[in-house]
């Protein structure tokens, strides 16, 4: 019944940090078109920083299954069932926002309708770079399980990944020191690999391992610090440019760490005590089993109703965020819902 109930916690944490990326590309979508300081953006500065663990976290869960000891995965397996589902997941729905994106600049097929196809066919709209970065995580599983074999090789590696990539991203946009350390990194060439590997092995360490109820605490203190720190410094940077700046927003900077640790510790330690009726689990799981899906066809759903009007400028902010967030997740889980029972798509494209 534990084991149960734990993967419902995170079911949960899952379903809660695809909404969270909903959230963060609505609130995003006017943040660079009103005024720096204004009501309007203020709210989404503090919505923006309030989601960014969405990313992080969503990379932490893989890390509990794909390095879970107990479960099996050859190459072989990976290679064909999860990896090739993310590739032609990303193409297929590459191909379709491409195809919809250049008939709506070109009207008429012709070769530069053909080139714009092809192109961002390959590139992705800009939501889809979190699957290559997937696609990426799950090649290197096979090694990264050999060294979860070592709890002191995963306790070093997050300790390395925080250091040389939370804190060195930190660290290379300061004044003076950045530009050093910024071309020591980029030499190194760890950065982007290093850091969302440090999730992956994060959240197999904390859920595995766990950690003392002190340091649990003081991770706590620092996520909350965290998100006021990345709303109140975008603010300060924002003001000092002239215009919205989103450096602190990165997904590898420490704030973004510890605000995305805290989240999942507590779903780990606070929310496993909850005790879901037979119909909140069988929901959670439904939504939990769609979401990859509702995640890649969501862009549509923002797409449709900033040509119907229905934009986070349409009405105060405050409100609006959140409520076009939740129609949003709405209307794309209905489109998946539909999907996943064509069976072909339930497999592959979702």
């Amino acid at each position: 019944m534990e084991k149960k109930e734990r993967i419902i916690q995170f079911d949960l944490l899952r379903v809660v940090a695809i909404f969270a990326m909903m959230m963060l590309h609505v609130a995003a979508s006017q943040f660079d078109s009103v005024a720096v300081g204004s009501s309007e953006w203020f709210w989404f500065n503090f919505y923006d920083s309030i989601v960014r663990f969405c990313v992080p976290v969503l990379v932490m869960i893989s890390g509990i299954f794909f390095l879970d000891p107990k479960r099996t995965y050859s190459i072989e397996k990976l290679l064909k069932k999860n990896v090739f589902r993310l590739v032609t997941a990303y193409f297929f729905w590459a191909f379709c926002y491409a195809l919809v994106d250049a008939f709506l600049e070109y009207r008429t097929f012709h070769m530069e309708f053909v080139q714009s196809l092809v192109k961002n066919t390959f590139t992705g709209r800009y939501h889809l770079w979190f699957v290559y970065m997937m696609i990426g995580l799950y090649l290197l599983v096979p090694i990264m399980r050999k060294i979860a074999e070592s709890e002191k090789l995963v306790k070093y590696f997050i300790l390395m990944s925080f250091l040389f990539c939370y804190v060195g991203n930190m660290l290379s946009i300061l004044p003076v020191i950045g530009e050093t350390v910024g071309t020591v990194l980029g030499k190194m060439s760890i950065t982007m690999v290093g850091g969302y590997v440090g999730y992956f092995f994060a959240g197999y360490y904390f859920y595995h391992f766990g950690i003392s109820r002190k340091f649990k605490n003081v991770i706590y203190g620092l996520g909350i610090v965290s998100v006021l720190f990345t709303m109140a410094g975008t603010l300060v940077l924002s003001r000092t440019a002239g215009m919205a700046d989103r450096t602190l927003y990165n997904y590898l900077f420490p704030a973004t760490c510890f605000a995305s640790w805290t989240v999942f510790l507590f779903f780990k330690e606070e929310i496993s005590g909850i005790r879901f009726s037979a119909r909140a689990a069988k929901w959670i799981l439904k939504l939990s089993e769609l979401s990859f899906g509702m995640y890649l066809v969501h862009d549509f759903v923002n797409v449709g109703c900033k040509k119907i009007g229905f934009t986070t400028v349409a009405f105060p902010a405050v409100m609006s965020v959140p409520v076009i967030a939740c129609v949003v997740f709405l209307i794309s889980y209905l489109i998946t819902l539909v999907l996943s029972k064509i069976p072909f798509a339930k497999k592959y494209l979702m």
